[in-house]
């Protein structure tokens, strides 16, 4: 795997968290060191200590450069309402298709995050940037979900599956199923009813699962969980899902060590997988899998990225936190 791509923060190493350049840290905590710069007459030296659990709030506090490559725009793609976020999304190049444009639009940000004291307003919902969602998970950046909606966009199609693992809040499975339901529509509008694809979602924190459902519900998508075309599910995601497997499109919303085998087997001849790959504390990449209609499987990277770990349920959450 190709180390993490890194740039100058006035002299301090960075690298990627969910789309964002921030400055490198280790698990538990980050120094940050400036190196000493040709044309100053002495060296000049920053440092603090970043907890991992209230990361997204510190992050806030960092200038925020984008790699040349992706985008210069990332964090300036606030909106004030949802229509706003993704007309801006959509405006600054970081998302291209109709498909992604009209499903993001459509799956109401707000719906999917917690507000209590600290983020009491709607309004924060529609800040690109990651937020935090309980049981120390968060949900990620907008700019990183339309990322990953338009590498998948060409399999979310109206006869495909899929599958988001880690599905968290089940922001992105809503979308993804949004976009299998406007391939459905006939030139007329009307939607042909013998295409049934589904989307499943899963996550292994049954409580963060139980919120999802409630979420997707407040979104105009309980029809759908009732006939079974959304499918929310407390498992473990690193097994996959066997039962509606093969999947057209499957994203990973977490990083594994290395791309599940079982995941792979349950791809489709034709799918894509996103999934981010590295250790955690460690070097990150999104990962674009792809597997031929001769079940040849091939894998390159996007960019580099910073995710939680896709691990043991009890490593993220027990009852004591």
């Amino acid at each position: 795997m190709v180390g993490l791509k890194s740039i100058d923060f006035t002299g301090v190493k960075t690298f990627r968290l969910g789309g964002f350049v921030v400055p490198l840290f280790g698990n538990n905590s980050t120094r940050l060191k400036q190196s000493q710069k040709t044309n100053l007459s002495r060296r000049k030296s920053v440092s603090t200590l970043i907890h991992r659990r209230s990361l997204v709030f510190h992050l806030l506090l960092f200038p925020v450069f984008i790699e040349k490559g992706f985008s210069t725009m990332a964090w300036r793609s606030h909106g004030t309402s949802n229509v706003e976020l993704v007309d801006t999304l959509r405006r600054n190049k970081l998302l291209h298709s109709e498909s992604v444009y009209h499903a993001m639009r459509a799956t109401d940000r707000a719906n999917y995050i917690s507000f209590d004291s600290t983020f009491g307003s709607h309004s924060y919902a529609y800040q690109d940037t990651p937020q935090p969602i309980g049981y120390n998970a968060t949900i990620s950046a907008p700019h990183m979900h339309a990322t990953c909606l338009e590498l998948l966009v060409n399999h979310l199609h109206f006869d495909s599956n899929a599958l988001d693992v880690g599905s968290g809040s089940g922001y992105l499975s809503a979308c993804m199923l949004r976009m299998i339901l406007e391939s459905e529509r006939n030139s007329d509008g009307s939607r042909d009813e013998n295409r049934k694809g589904v989307v499943v979602g899963v996550e292994h924190i049954k409580g963060l699962n139980d919120k999802a459902i409630e979420n997707v519900k407040r979104d105009g998508l309980e029809s759908m969980l009732e006939k079974g075309r959304l499918r929310l599910l407390a498992k473990d995601g690193r097994l996959g899902y066997q039962e509606c497997a093969p999947y057209s499109a499957i994203h990973v919303g977490a990083a594994a060590p290395k791309i599940p085998e079982t995941l792979i087997e349950q791809l489709d001849r034709g799918g894509r997988m996103v999934i981010p790959v590295g250790e955690d504390g460690g070097y990150q990449e999104l990962m674009q899998v792809d597997k031929g209609l001769d079940g040849k499987v091939t894998a390159k990277s996007v960019f580099g990225v910073r995710y939680v770990p896709l691990c043991e349920k009890s490593y993220q959450w027990t009852e004591k936190d």
